[in-house]
């Protein structure tokens, strides 16, 4: 009797719903059992991470307008929402590898196509203060968009002073207020 012929694609498809990981190094394969993501776990670490310093990745995103180069991010002072947005957005590979939906569908550039997208994949408004969740505040020349650390601290982009994402009072020392507090249940897992 001749048995039916497996495929490579077939074996990782039972590997992955058995829930192992399959890591392949240097022509071979690896299987590691019972690896689990702590989502939420990381997904703060990336946010207080990305105040430790100076965090040059969302600084400059060039564009042409009307014949000109410009700096759209204008050398980190209008980086809120592209920080915000490429944070959500790094988090979709995870989500999707445990077959769960996105977070965002685009790395966004301004706040009001970040929060309408985020809308658009299960994020809702929500009244109460939470770790981790997405900050609106109130605009001064721009909105400005961040994430919650705790109930009195914030991170986001400094886009007045350095260009670099920081740790902050979450109301700006009572000078900002927050406007919209959003959510997505992926956090309360």
């Amino acid at each position: 009797m001749r048995l039916p012929r497996i495929t490579a694609k077939q074996i990782i498809s039972v590997v992955e719903k058995l829930g192992f990981l399959l890591v392949r190094q240097s022509g071979s394969h690896r299987i590691y059992r019972n690896i689990e993501y702590p989502f939420k776990k990381n997904y703060l670490a990336m946010i207080e991470n990305s105040a430790k310093g100076e965090n040059h990745l969302f600084r400059n995103f060039y564009i042409i307008q009307d014949g000109v180069e410009k700096d759209a991010l204008n050398n980190g002072g209008l980086s809120c929402s592209t920080f915000a947005s490429s944070i959500l957005y790094f988090f979709n590979s995870v989500l999707e590898f445990q077959k769960k939906p996105k977070w965002l569908a685009y790395i966004h550039a301004n706040t009001n196509s970040t929060v309408k997208d985020m809308l658009g994949h299960d994020w809702y408004e929500i009244k109460e203060l939470r770790s981790g969740s997405v900050l609106v505040w109130e605009e001064e020349d721009f909105p400005h968009m961040g994430f919650c650390v705790s109930e009195t601290e914030a991170i986001s982009n400094d886009s007045k002073g350095t260009g670099f994402p920081w740790k902050h009072h979450i109301t700006y020392n009572g000078t900002r207020k927050i406007e919209k507090i959003y959510w997505h249940d992926e956090l309360s897992e």
